[in-house]
């Protein structure tokens, strides 16, 4: 029988200390602490997948925990999550479960953080004082790209030709190809009241 490793990272236990949380939340986190060291999750069966808490909910008779999925310790996988649910009933269940099994990936030959930035500011066609923020991620395989890769999330802010960015580029972090991008835009306060 093929042993199952998922090495957990999570971050509750300075709020159950802290005493802030009600004794049925207590008993909750522990519940799902424990789900996840026993549990064989179909996704997180090798020891290169970690998980970190990002999130928790905690309503009248449940919490809920979200949990960020990264690859060796060190990168973030772009859709890599899972949500659990902790009931005061005893029962704790996967509410949502987008982790990815098996991953590979090339680390080697990177574009550099500078390059990507360049080429996000390229493909935005942008031009004013910005402020670039890039950020390794895993992203997964799917129906367009056939093999786990590396990538740089480019996040850009600030105000160009009278307009305000906020924008994200996705740049193989290999080709420095850009792969997908979200650009917002939107007038600033200055040149909306002189166009009225």
């Amino acid at each position: 029988m093929r042993l199952r490793y998922c090495t957990l990272f999570l971050l509750v236990a300075s709020a159950a200390i802290a005493g802030d949380r009600s004794p049925a939340e207590v008993r909750r986190d522990e519940r799902a602490r424990k789900y996840l060291r026993t549990a064989h999750l179909p996704n997180i069966i090798d020891a290169k997948t970690q998980l970190r808490l990002e999130s928790t909910l905690s309503g009248v008779d449940r919490t809920r925990y979200q949990y960020r999925q990264f690859w060796k310790g060190i990168f973030p996988v772009t859709s890599g999550v899972l949500e659990l649910e902790s009931r005061d009933d005893g029962t704790v269940r996967v509410t949502l479960d987008r982790t990815i099994a098996n991953l590979e990936v090339d680390t080697g030959r990177l574009v550099s953080p500078d390059a990507a930035q360049r080429t996000a500011a390229s493909h935005l066609g942008v031009t004013g004082a910005l402020k670039y923020d890039s950020q390794l991620f895993v992203y997964p395989k799917d129906r367009e790209n056939d093999h786990h890769r590396l990538i740089w999330v480019v996040s850009v802010t600030g105000d160009d030709d009278d307009q305000r960015l906020n924008a994200s580029v996705w740049v193989d972090a290999h080709s420095g190809v850009v792969l997908k991008s979200n650009t917002g835009r939107r007038h600033s306060a200055a040149k909306a009241h002189t166009e009225r």
